[in-house]
């Protein structure tokens, strides 16, 4: 379809509708290229550790299948509940997923007006995570390929007292320099950042 060869997703598929191709079509090519790609090697170990919510920006569901059988395996009854839409009420022991950007398999953003369009909603899901995890740690991983997402959400997060999580813990290798500046910037006086 073209588009700019450092463009998101969301852009090029923006491009290519304005060129008359259909939303179903972009959502076919989306999908088959999401299917075809591998699982992260270390995923079923991640899967392992305690959650209490997970914000995932990921299209596919390979994270959520390991914490399910991960969680399974647990005598706590609590399983990964994928959430899609919000706000949603939450069957209880679950641990939610909330996917940012939908699923493959569900309703997903594949444009840049649908991403304007949930981006808002995104409020819902930051309140109920931070409900949450209440005051522990949070660990944010594989940021490294969109760090614009991380700073649209980090920045609706910090925008209201009860969405702030605290503290928040980044993989120091994930961010080029300017952006670590413009975390902690975005986050000073509002919550703890620390680079691992």
């Amino acid at each position: 379809w073209g588009g700019e060869p450092n463009g998101t997703y969301l852009r090029i598929a923006q491009e290519a509708m304005d060129k008359g191709i259909s939303a179903d079509d972009i959502k076919k090519e989306i999908g088959l290229f999401l299917k075809a790609q591998s699982k992260f090697n270390h995923l079923a170990r991640l899967a392992k550790l305690k959650y209490s919510a997970v914000i995932s920006f990921s299209l596919d569901t390979f994270f959520e299948s390991e914490l399910l059988r991960a969680s399974e395996q647990r005598t706590s009854g609590f399983l990964p509940t994928q959430v899609v839409e919000f706000p949603q009420v939450l069957p209880p022991k679950t641990i939610p997923v909330f996917k940012l950007l939908g699923s493959i398999e569900q309703n997903f953003v594949y444009s840049e007006i649908g991403y304007t369009a949930r981006r808002p909603k995104w409020r819902y899901a930051a309140q109920e995570f931070v409900d949450r995890v209440q005051s522990k740690p949070v660990l944010c991983l594989g940021i490294d390929t969109c760090q614009w997402l991380f700073l649209d959400l980090l920045s609706q997060m910090l925008s209201e007292p009860k969405t702030i999580p605290r503290p928040l813990l980044l993989v120091h290798s994930e961010f080029d320099e300017k952006t670590r500046g413009l975390i902690v910037d975005l986050a000073e006086g509002r919550t703890q950042i620390v680079f691992i």
